[in-house]
């Protein structure tokens, strides 16, 4: 299943859905809300056993951002143009950067970006539904450390963090350069790049100067374009221009 398999479900009225952290006339507000229309009627059982499973790939997210009011607050908690760019955002547009200092919503940005795909996935079923559950977060921290744990793993012998992150249908890719070594980074931006599934990256790095100087110009053109010429969206809120 390729990116675009699941765009071809939705149309430009779509609108981020978070999973409600309640089930029943919680959630069908949510989706009312939000303006998500099924493509089908949705058996009453199927539509409660999707919600539970989708409450299970909600809680990759950070803590913080899994009540439903992370989602919810996305105008007050990032800056205009990070906040444009993630309602904007599908996944056949290849990568989503978003650079900036502390505070500027990168993170919520991502979340939202993040939640709505889950909430599209919950309410269509179907190939949405299979994308959805597909869905990882993390921090380039966590796949620094996993792989400082296996070193030499690789194909199935890798670090469980590692398969899922290159494996996954979106990965959101957080404080990309916090890693203080590169290696695993770039190593699931490269699987990525080869296999065209498209990454959501928060970073305080620059573009291109600092994510070049810290994963090398190569996986930096990695996360900028795609193989097929398809070019990232990128926020610069750094104030390093070039």
């Amino acid at each position: 299943m390729t990116p675009s398999e699941i765009e071809e479900r939705m149309t430009p009225a779509d609108r981020p859905a978070p999973i409600a952290d309640a089930v029943g006339d919680a959630f069908a507000a949510v989706v009312q809300r939000m303006r998500i229309r099924p493509a089908a009627e949705i058996d009453a059982a199927e539509l409660e056993e999707r919600k539970a499973r989708a409450r299970d790939v909600r809680d990759r997210l950070p803590r913080v951002l899994r009540p439903q009011a992370a989602v919810e607050r996305i105008d007050r908690a990032c800056a205009p143009k990070v906040a444009a760019a993630a309602r904007a955002w599908r996944p056949k547009a290849w990568n989503l950067l978003l650079l900036g200092p502390t505070g500027v919503g990168k993170s919520t940005a991502a979340g939202f970006a993040f939640r709505r795909l889950l909430g599209v996935g919950v309410q269509r079923g179907g190939k949405p539904w299979d994308f959805a559950l597909r869905l990882q977060w993390f921090k380039a921290l966590d796949l620094e450390l996993a792989r400082q744990k296996h070193p030499r793993g690789k194909g199935e012998d890798a670090p469980a963090e590692i398969v899922a992150a290159c494996a996954a249908s979106v990965l959101v890719l957080d404080d990309v350069g916090e890693d203080r070594f590169p290696e695993a980074v770039s190593e699931v931006i490269v699987s990525r790049y080869d296999d065209g599934f498209p990454t959501v990256i928060t970073s305080n790095l620059s573009w291109p100067d600092g994510l070049a100087g810290h994963y090398g110009e190569a996986v930096a053109r990695k996360m900028a374009q795609a193989a097929d010429g398809r070019a990232a969206t990128i926020v610069d809120l750094t104030g390093a221009r070039t």
